[in-house]
């Protein structure tokens, strides 16, 4: 008599008629000494549980599997192993994300740098990095300079310019910043507020009396 806690009897025998296909006399030999009813009981007993689908993935194993398998390796074939699958990642974009009040003071910021003609960059105070090719300029006024050092010494003040968002006549023969209105005024550029960031640890944070300093470490040892 079937068991109850098997399979249908037609599982079991539609499973062998397949596992005989593939592997033809060498399944039948290895149940050709059993019991042919306690050899099917058992199958069908292993096999409660799995679903229809779950038995054809193991047959479909066997198509690449050598040898015959055993109840246990069947059952191996039928439950699928989960496979390691790198976790899923924001694809790079060139997307920022900010929060509203970023958007707020971003908007701020850009029209300060739009009145005062700034680049949208963080400012340098001086003019130092192109006061070499002002001194090029004045000394061909003075002396004779060779032409090609003459014209690389205007086309960085030019190139200067474009990258700090000023004119030349901003600028006066000494590599200064002129006084004339579209003149950067560094100095007289009020910046809003900086908006605590939640990725330094402390920032933004008001219980504590005081933040720690550079030089603090250096102060202990000396006390």
């Amino acid at each position: 008599m079937w068991p109850k806690d098997a399979v249908p009897e037609s599982v079991v025998d539609d499973l062998f008629e397949r596992l005989t296909a593939i592997y033809g006399q060498r399944f039948v030999d290895m149940w050709h000494r059993s019991n042919p009813n306690v050899f099917r009981e058992t199958w069908g007993l292993g096999l409660k549980g799995l679903s229809p689908a779950q038995i054809r993935r193991g047959i479909a194993a066997c198509f690449h599997a050598k040898y015959a398998p055993t109840l246990p390796e069947f059952l191996e074939f039928c439950i699928a192993v989960p496979e390691h699958r790198a976790p899923s990642l924001p694809a790079l974009t060139h997307e920022h994300r900010i929060t509203p009040v970023g958007v707020a003071q971003k908007a701020k910021i850009d029209a300060i740098l739009a009145k005062h003609r700034l680049p949208k960059r963080e400012p340098g105070g001086g003019t130092h990095g192109i006061k070499w090719a002002f001194k090029i300029l004045r000394e061909a006024n003075e002396t004779n300079v060779p032409l090609n050092k003459l014209a690389i010494a205007q086309q960085a003040i030019t190139n200067w310019c474009t990258t700090h968002g000023c004119s030349r006549d901003d600028l006066d023969e000494n590599g200064e910043w002129t006084n004339t209105p579209d003149a950067r005024q560094i100095d007289d550029v009020e910046l809003p507020l900086r908006v605590p960031s939640p990725h330094i640890v402390g920032d933004g944070v008001t219980h504590l009396a005081r933040m720690r300093e550079p030089g603090d470490d250096d102060e202990d040892i000396a006390a």
